[in-house]
């Protein structure tokens, strides 16, 4: 009886000491970003000054006008990636700006798209896939005063920002918060899409 009633106290304990190692983690991973975002020691900038032209970045308008924003995509917007980024889309649209979307691009129309996208004056063009991105580099060097974005693209520039999510982040923090709190010695993971290596 005496021998139970320790295994009983032995499990809470080591219960809680999961927790309380998983909360560590999770402060330390948060007071880390913290102190990573708060960093300017690489480029403080100049304090002071004034630009010495009017000319303002690509993809930025005069106070008063409207943004146009268009989305390229790969899939159709009723497909699970294609309908968050039309949802966005949308609360683009409600905050006073100019949307449009064209959707199951192929790669050998985006050029002629993005191309007809600006011409009829869009001057934020998102591309959602990495498929796009070469395509994207050669559209934003012949139009510089359009802003350019690829989800998971690898080019940048100017007027190019390559948009990428840091998956294994997320992951790591999932899969040792797991492995914290599970009894077994062993977890597994579902992902949502195949693994290429």
């Amino acid at each position: 009886m005496q021998n139970s009633k320790h295994n009983i106290v032995s499990q809470a304990g080591t219960k809680h000491a999961r927790w309380s190692v998983f909360f560590l983690l999770l402060i330390i991973v948060f007071s880390m970003l913290t102190l990573a975002a708060c960093n300017n020691s690489k480029n403080p900038g100049q304090e002071g000054t004034r630009p010495t032209t009017n000319a303002l970045p690509p993809g930025r308008l005069e106070p008063g006008e409207r943004d146009h924003v268009a989305f390229i995509l790969e899939s159709s917007i009723t497909s699970d990636y294609g309908k968050s980024a039309y949802q966005g889309l949308q609360l683009i649209s409600a905050a006073n700006a100019e949307s449009r979307y064209v959707e199951n691009v192929t790669v050998s129309a985006a050029a002629g798209i993005a191309e007809q996208l600006i011409k009829a004056g869009y001057n934020l063009i998102f591309f959602d896939s990495p498929v796009f991105d070469e395509i994207a580099a050669k559209i934003a060097k012949k139009n510089p005063d359009v802003m350019f974005f690829v989800i998971d693209g690898s080019n940048s520039g100017d007027n190019l920002v390559n948009i990428s999510f840091r998956e294994e982040e997320q992951s790591f923090l999932l899969g040792a918060a797991a492995a914290l709190l599970t009894p077994e010695d062993s977890i597994g993971l579902i992902a949502r899409y195949p693994e290429d290596n």
